[in-house]
């Protein structure tokens, strides 16, 4: 059952439930995230959901669903539902979509005018722990703020249009309660596995000073291990996208990504219509030595950034 936090007083204040999986098949790597996220005190939801596969994207993002009407996690609009719904605490989700999203031939259109052709998206998706949540560290100055993760396997169906897909691959669940703002400072986040049963995620934020991260690394089974430091390099390509990226850890730990889809979404600011631009990018990892893994990496780019 789907324990929600009790919220803080702050207008922005929202509880985030966050999957993103992929997987690969010799050189084709396909994957999407279902992202849902309550705001109380402003009475809607947000959720977006999104399915790549080589040049192909559908992308629904809708910032104007009713909140659930029970204390489950089950949303409801025009053309849209989703239902999140926790089986078993901290080890098994089921996750349910049937929406309409926007497909797209170049993925920068969804920061634009998201014009497309109107693309029937489902998943039918079963979510199992792969090794124990790692809870981030949160001021103490920071009532009704919380932050967990963990990696864990993901299965069952993703129908896009008329094709029903079967999907076996790797996922990350974020749960995140607080404030967040998006138009604040930017942000680069990943999370994937490499070596076959190593886990990672590690967050930065888009501001000079020192290489601080957030995060972990957990192999199948055993307790994660806290980053604390990690170097981050972004290649773009002449659009300012980016292709490629470098993470060294402070364990001594380097990964490789190579961008093979992007998934972008526009979040225009409540108070002055500006946007922040999240462009989420389905990733090959790969480290020394070893088998190439998959996840996601993403890169919040604000109007004050």
């Amino acid at each position: 059952m789907t324990v929600r936090q009790p919220p803080g007083v702050e207008p922005r204040w929202a509880e985030s439930w966050y999957f993103d999986f992929a997987t690969a098949a010799g050189d084709d790597v396909t994957g999407g995230f279902l992202r849902l996220s309550l705001f109380p005190n402003l009475g809607v939801a947000w959720l977006w959901a999104a399915w790549v596969a080589g040049d192909r994207l559908v992308i629904v993002r809708d910032h104007e669903v009713p909140l659930p009407r029970g204390a489950g996690l089950e949303v409801r609009a025009g053309g849209l539902w989703a239902d999140l719904i926790c089986e078993t605490a901290a080890t098994h989700w089921t996750l349910g979509l049937e929406a309409f999203g926007l497909g797209l031939d170049d993925p920068v259109e969804a920061l634009g005018a998201e014009r497309g052709e109107r693309v029937p998206l489902g998943f039918d998706l079963e979510w199992e722990a792969a090794e124990p949540a790692f809870t981030f560290p949160e001021p103490t100055a920071r009532p009704h703020h919380g932050h967990v993760q963990h990696g864990g396997r993901v299965h069952g169906d993703v129908l896009v249009g008329a094709d029903r897909i079967a999907f076996d691959g790797w996922g990350v669940h974020d749960h995140f309660w607080g404030v967040r703002d998006w138009w604040g400072a930017g942000w680069h986040w990943a999370g994937g596995r490499v070596e076959s049963n190593l886990a990672f995620s590690v967050a930065h934020p888009d501001t000079p000073g020192p290489e601080h991260a957030t995060g972990y690394t957990a192999r199948d089974g055993e307790d994660p291990h806290p980053v604390a430091f990690a170097e981050i390099e972004t290649e773009r390509d002449a659009r300012g996208l980016p292709r490629s990226a470098t993470y060294r850890f402070d364990s001594g730990l380097a990964v490789d990504a190579t961008v093979v889809g992007l998934a972008p979404l526009r979040i225009p600011s409540p108070d002055d219509g500006r946007d922040a631009q999240l462009i989420r990018a389905l990733c090959r990892f790969t480290v020394p030595n070893s088998s190439p893994g998959t996840g996601w990496a993403e890169w919040l780019s604000t109007p004050r950034g």
